[in-house]
């Protein structure tokens, strides 16, 4: 066996620890398998970096509405939530633009950073594997891998007579949800092809009757309500809804795939009021009050849809030198309307002009977005325990936004990169280098004019380029058959992205007007990372430290004169600024298996998130502790689960305005507990699958402080989930 498949195989001692705590956490039995990465095809990238991995049978049993709580179970990982609709994960205390999201090894194409109301347009209901890079592997994939990298995987179809039919059908007490997904491949030794759709349904989820709106007083005091219904007003997902579809033909040593991707969602986005700007209506008199009930606003909704074509090709040993060449090209048309949609209008010809102006300035505010990404990457053989990476990447995207929320122009932009990683086996270590050379060009169309508020004139919004260089290097130790030391460090650029730059304009999803700063630099990290890893027999053990400065931070914070918030169209203006950051922490996950079928598990995490100036940063994860019992036996799976989240009460003040003025809200602590049992039986030409699920049993008030709408928008109450799934 070669140095490099000895260090790699040693390997599979970190990656189990994790592994065993994954599927914990997934509600299956303890499973020390090889965690591998399938966003590029080489299972070596992963022995540097402490990452999680979510495979089928775990996605089964946590999959949700939306990725960020789909993963919001693993360690170090928490969902930045808007209502059960969209949540982005936040990792180690990074989300937006600092946490690469890819779609089969490429970038996905969205409005998720433009705000945290915009879903990920990923395809969660038809993936196969979800997995978190971390390091240089991460490194080689985008240079916005600051706080890490999720790619989640889709359908991938191998030579053989296979065909499979899948069912699944669920349904949800908390919020009367229902999910029912099929899907369909068929396989033969030269072509193979795969279809799936599935569709989720929500009415209003149900709250406990303490879960009201959380706000401060004008004394700075802080008062929290009893929940003015049982259910969370506007928390509905009308229709979520994904269609897949694809083939591939298998020649001699090479695989070409096409795939497409059509996702439509339209939901409600909980915690929208207009009573303040009715009231200031109603005020005006008795003309008033006619405009007011012709123009009366309905819930803010959102109507989004994304279709995606996707070319794979992959050939093995394309040269004497190379092991393998992978090249992939998307395709993306996405477009995101949100707004309140108009109740009780009337309609009549002579107030055209006027009730243009009103849906102009209150209506639905469309953001749109075209992309093409590519990427090519060769693979070298391994010689004398060496071998590399290397390849390039490209992405073209061009951005709108129309409406009353349109806070900045349309922006073209495109990203260039080349990338290299090596790795080198020396007896009992393992070295890894990556580094990456990226230029991101940004070019806005000029506005018309720009709120003075904003601070920076028409002639400000211009096109930039931004160039940036990173690297990264680490050693992993495989110290003995049962222990594995890691360490690794990077410096990561990241650009800003287009928002930072160029908003200018209100935006009601944040309950905030957003000015941007043209004169924003370049964000640089340096991160370190060290872990250790031990397993032995029925125990596993994972403990990981990380620290991560961050120069030139980018961050919202309150625009303020004398103490007190500026405040334009009554929203407080918010404004991107910069500043020096450090984000450190730990995560330690322990399991051991009592015998075939049971097993226990208990995982830690924490984050602290500061300014190097003073303060803290604002929405950073809260300390969690879990402990999780599974069984697990030839027909039965069962789980019980107990996560306690501590208080946050290390709030931002905003670069000390005041106690109290603009800092945030604490978030209040709560113990979340879940238990679920399924049957599974096997006919000769088919497998069943029947389980129920309990979450949130206590009934507890969650309120999760990465959530921008945390005060206002509580997670559901107490939940019973019954699946049925089937495969023949």
């Amino acid at each position: 066996m070669t140095a490099l498949a000895v260090a790699a195989c040693a390997c599979v001692l970190q990656a189990n620890s994790l592994e065993a705590i994954d599927s914990a956490n997934s509600n299956t039995s303890i499973a020390l398998d090889t965690v591998t990465i399938t966003a590029s095809s080489e299972e070596q990238l992963t022995s540097l970096r402490p990452a999680q991995e979510m495979d089928a049978d775990a996605l089964e049993r946590s999959r949700a509405s939306s990725l960020g709580d789909t993963l919001s179970q693993q360690p170090g990982i928490q969902n930045a939530g808007f209502g059960s609709a969209v949540g982005r994960p936040v990792i180690r205390g990074m989300s937006g633009g600092r946490v690469a999201i890819l779609q089969d090894g490429l970038e996905a194409t969205d409005a998720s950073s433009v705000s945290p109301d915009h879903a990920v347009a990923v395809e969660t209901d038809h993936a196969t594997k979800i997995e978190v890079l971390r390091g240089p592997v991460a490194l080689i994939y985008s240079a916005d891998s600051a706080g890490g990298v999720v790619n989640v995987s889709g359908v991938t179809l191998s030579p053989g007579d296979v065909s499979d039919t899948g069912i699944n059908l669920g349904y949800d007490t908390v919020s009367t949800g229902r999910f029912a997904a099929l899907s369909h491949k068929q396989t033969s030794e030269r072509w193979g092809w795969h279809v799936g759709a599935s569709e989720r349904r929500t009415e209003d989820y149900r709250v406990p009757s303490d879960a009201g709106e959380v706000h401060r007083e004008d004394d700075g005091s802080i008062e929290a309500h009893d929940a003015e219904s049982k259910y969370l007003d506007n928390s509905d997902i009308e229709y979520q809804r994904q269609i897949i579809a694809g083939g591939s033909y298998f020649g001699d040593s090479s695989v070409t795939s096409f795939n497409i991707g059509y996702l439509a969602s339209k939901f409600g986005l909980p915690g929208h009021s207009h009573e303040e700007h009715e009231e200031h209506e109603e005020d005006e008199g008795d003309e008033g009050d006619e405009e007011h009930e012709e123009h009366e606003e309905g819930e803010a909704r959102v109507d989004l849809e994304r279709l995606r074509l996707a070319l794979n090709y992959n050939v093995d040993s394309p040269f004497a030198w190379a092991s393998r060449w992978d090249t992939r090209i998307s395709w993306t048309d996405y477009e995101h309307s949100e707004g309140h949609e108009e109740a009780g209008h009337e309609e009549h010809e002579e107030e055209e002009a006027e009730e243009e102006e009103h849906e102009q300035e209150h209506g639905m505010t469309t953001f749109s977005k075209t992309a093409w990404n590519l990427r090519t990457e060769l693979q070298t053989v391994e010689k004398a325990g060496r071998q590399h990476v290397f390849g390039a990447s490209a992405a073209y995207e061009d951005f709108s936004a129309e409406g009353g929320e349109a806070l900045m122009p349309s922006t073209t932009t495109e990203k260039v990169g080349v990338f290299w990683l090596g790795e080198q086996a020396i007896n009992d270590f393992l070295i890894s280098v990556a580094t990456r050379v990226d230029n991101t060009s940004m070019s806005p169309e000029t506005p018309d004019e720009l709120e003075d508020v904003c601070g920076f004139s028409t002639n400000d919004v211009k096109s930039q380029d931004f160039f940036g260089a990173s690297g990264s290097a680490g050693v992993t130790y495989f110290v003995n058959n049962d222990w594995t030391v890691t360490a690794s460090a990077a410096s990561v650029v990241r650009a800003p992205d287009a928002e930072a730059l160029y908003s200018c304009g209100p935006h009601e999803s944040t309950f905030s007007f957003d000015v941007g700063n043209p004169e924003l630099d370049r964000e640089r990290a340096f991160n370190l990372d060290a872990g250790v890893a031990f397993q032995r027999d029925a125990w596993a053990l994972s403990l990981a430290v990380y620290r991560n400065r961050v120069n030139n931070y980018i961050y919202a914070s309150p625009l303020a004169e004398a103490g007190v918030i500026q405040e334009t169209d009554e929203l407080p203006v918010y404004e991107y600024t910069q500043n020096d950051a450090i984000l450190k922490g730990a995560e330690i996950e322990t399991s051991y298996a009592f015998s075939n079928e049971w097993s226990i598990s208990v995982l830690a995490d924490r984050t602290r998130g500061t300014l190097v100036d003073g303060g803290y940063l604002p929405r950073m994860p809260t300390d969690r502790v879990g402990i999780t019992l599974n069984r697990q036996s030839r027909n039965w799976a069962g789980f019980a689960r107990w996560m306690t989240y501590a208080d946050q009460d290390r709030t931002a003040d905003y670069d000390g305005l005041g106690e109290g003025v603009a800092e945030e809200i604490p978030t209040a602590g709560f113990n979340l507990l879940s238990a679920g049992v399924s049957y599974r039986w096997v006919a000769p030409a088919s497998e069943y699958r029947v389980g129920i699920k309990g979450e949130n049993l206590l009934n507890e008030v969650v309120r999760y402080h990465t959530s921008f709408v945390k005060d206002a928008v509580p997670g559901a109450g107490r939940n019973i989930n019954l699946s049925l799934a089937v495969n023949f």
